[in-house]
């Protein structure tokens, strides 16, 4: 029986590569091999002892060799993409790697580790999830935030962005579509992000900016925001964009 189950571990490691999956689910490889293999869970069972097959969770597993993160982040849960400090790496707007993969979602789920990998999943309300694409093909294919959509949704939950001082380096240094970036903004619904981003494209004089302002203006309140939201609230005011500027602006000229 040890025989014979060995011929078919061998026989189903070889189907999975002759076509090119590594990365399934139960339901999936029942369905694409019904009629050749009987005993499916013994087999992928044993796989998974043996250190051959990974399983993810409950009825998700990959073949030990697979390394793409971002697809696996996206497997793990429908309705999500990559999002806030890995997409910031992804679009090649921040220098430093994130040891942990952002995955943002409609649902709940709890973070876990794969590999070495950490894995921290964002529950948002559906009217932020917005501004998806999807990257790759075949077992590579992941969704991930937009530029756009990526640096909204930073400021909106700056304590996954990798600091603050790197996300406004990353806003100020990237030439973005303004009109996209408006658009995801009345859409998250959050004015603190159009107070911040104006703020900063007055402070640095950065072009194409008017319209952005002009919504801004038009739904500013009399009430504050912390300009950092990570930092402690002291600082001047700022009447215009109506903001506690608790940062060293002549730091953060430099």
């Amino acid at each position: 029986m040890s025989s014979s189950l060995a011929l078919l571990e061998k026989n189903f490691l070889l189907d999975l590569e002759e076509q090119e999956i590594e990365i399934f689910t139960m339901d999936f490889i029942s369905n694409t091999f019904k009629n050749k293999y009987s005993n499916l869970q013994s087999i992928i069972y044993s796989l998974t002892n043996s250190g051959a097959l990974i399983r993810l969770e409950n009825g998700k597993y990959c073949k030990k060799t697979f390394v793409n993160d971002f697809a696996l982040g996206t497997f793990l849960l429908d309705d999500s993409a990559i999002a806030y400090w890995s997409a910031l790496n992804y679009w090649g707007l921040t220098e430093q790697i994130p040891n942990t993969v952002f995955v943002q979602s409609l649902r709940l789920k709890k973070n876990k580790r794969i590999r070495g990998v950490y894995y921290k999943f964002v529950k948002i309300s559906e009217k932020k999830f917005t501004g998806i694409i999807q990257i790759g093909r075949g077992n590579n294919k992941f969704r991930i935030t937009d530029l756009e959509k990526t640096i909204i949704d930073c400021f909106d939950l700056p304590v996954y962005s990798g600091g603050y001082d790197e996300l406004i380096k990353s806003f100020i240094i990237t030439k973005l579509n303004t009109t996209k970036l408006l658009d995801y903004s009345l859409r998250v619904d959050n004015l603190s992000i159009m107070k911040r981003i104006s703020f900063l494209a007055d402070l640095f004089k950065l072009r194409g900016f008017e319209r952005y302002k002009k919504e801004t203006k038009e739904r500013l309140k009399d009430k504050y925001t912390l300009f950092s939201p990570l930092r402690e609230s002291k600082g001047n005011f700022n009447s215009e964009w109506k903001l506690l500027i608790n940062m060293n602006l002549e730091k953060l000229m430099g």
